[in-house]
């Protein structure tokens, strides 16, 4: 029996990777759950924000970007196996795969509840496995054909962030009509309206 060998070939341009990895960072988290944060510690949340999400993600990206330049066929997994031994790099690879896992049902579910907006007689579990589906769906593509899907939808999430930052601004400074101004900085209680205790 003659054996057949099909070759590898790359089927992401450079801007389907760029995309797919701005997009990653932003999940659904950062349209539904920024509210629920707000309303819990007020507006001094931006300062955990700048500090968990900026400096602390930056600190870490860097170092890994440190390390993949110095062990370029290397992932985190063995970066950890190399220098601290098999047995923390395997907890390691376990939890992240848990991670991901709970990430994607947790992304999934906010998704349906976006949803429901538009559909609110249609039961979130429908919701939530009709996007499921989707996203399946998407991945059974050939990769070219996912990355251009992914490319777009990444610009709409890109889009769409960068619109309501343009929108916040324009009704803080008073160029867009709503009740929202600064003055919410120093009313209901000021920029750390709630003690540490209460959060």
């Amino acid at each position: 029996m003659e054996k057949t060998h099909q070759d590898l070939k790359k089927g992401l341009l450079p801007r389907h990777v760029q995309f797919i990895a701005l997009a990653g960072m932003i999940g659904t988290g950062i349209f539904k759950g920024s509210s629920d944060t707000l309303n819990m510690a007020g507006p001094s949340v931006v300062i955990a924000y700048l500090i968990g999400g900026g400096l602390l993600l930056f600190i870490v990206m860097a170092a890994l970007g440190e390390m993949a330049t110095a062990f370029p066929n290397m992932n985190v997994q063995h970066l950890i196996n190399k220098a601290f031994g098999f047995q923390l790099s395997f907890i390691v690879g376990w939890l992240y795969w848990f991670n991901w896992i709970i990430v994607i049902i947790v992304e999934i579910v906010a998704a349906g509840s976006f949803l429901q907006y538009w559909f609110p007689t249609v039961p979130l579990w429908l919701l939530s496995i009709l996007c499921a589906s989707v996203i399946v769906g998407i991945n059974l593509f050939q990769v070219k054909y996912y990355g251009e899907l992914e490319f777009w939808f990444a610009g709409i999430k890109i889009i769409t962030l960068i619109a309501f930052i343009i929108l916040g601004a324009l009704i803080m400074l008073g160029l867009f009509p709503s009740s929202a101004s600064f003055s919410n900085y120093t009313e209901h209680g000021g920029f750390f309206p709630k003690e540490l205790t209460e959060c």
